[in-house]
């Protein structure tokens, strides 16, 4: 078969599909799940993706996460959504992948080995304090992580 290039609009919606099956496994594995950054900003603002927005992020706090990843093991290796991580070596992230097998999509920059099929991120929430200030100290650490690790060599960061 030939490959076909496909539109945003065609990626966008197997993305959209992820994001479904997502749902339908959380549900019955009573898994939670939140969108996050650009997607939840999307999702409420435009009602779909933001429009440079490419990708869709979801959260899962850590117990969830951690048996979405058993789950990994139990998967068909013929399913078209497919969950894919580091644990299994199918992937690079420290995160979770859940891809659509019948699609390639090549990384700019990784090598012929780790290419996958277009997915969607699952990342891990990790603890995060009751009280407010105690969250907001949290928050402020977090941030200049951030922004030490983002940083460029020789450069002030903003």
């Amino acid at each position: 078969m030939k490959n076909k290039k496909l539109s945003s609009e065609e990626i966008k919606q197997i993305e959209l599909n992820l994001l479904l099956k997502l749902d339908e496994i959380c549900k019955k594995y009573k898994l939670r799940y939140y969108l996050c950054g650009g997607t939840l900003l999307g999702a409420v603002r435009h009602k779909g993706f933001i429009p440079w927005d490419d990708d869709i992020d979801v959260l899962m706090p850590r117990e969830d996460f951690e048996k979405l990843l058993r789950l990994e093991k139990k998967q068909k290796q013929d399913a078209v959504e497919k969950i894919v991580s580091w644990k299994s070596g199918n992937s690079i992230y420290p995160f979770i992948k859940l891809i659509n097998t019948n699609t390639v999509l090549k990384e700019k920059y990784l090598s012929e080995e780790f290419t996958t099929g277009i997915w969607i991120d699952i990342f891990p929430l990790d603890y995060v304090p009751e009280n407010y200030g105690v969250r907001r100290v949290h928050n402020f650490v977090c941030f200049l992580y951030r922004k030490f690790f983002w940083s460029e060599v020789g450069r002030v960061a903003d």
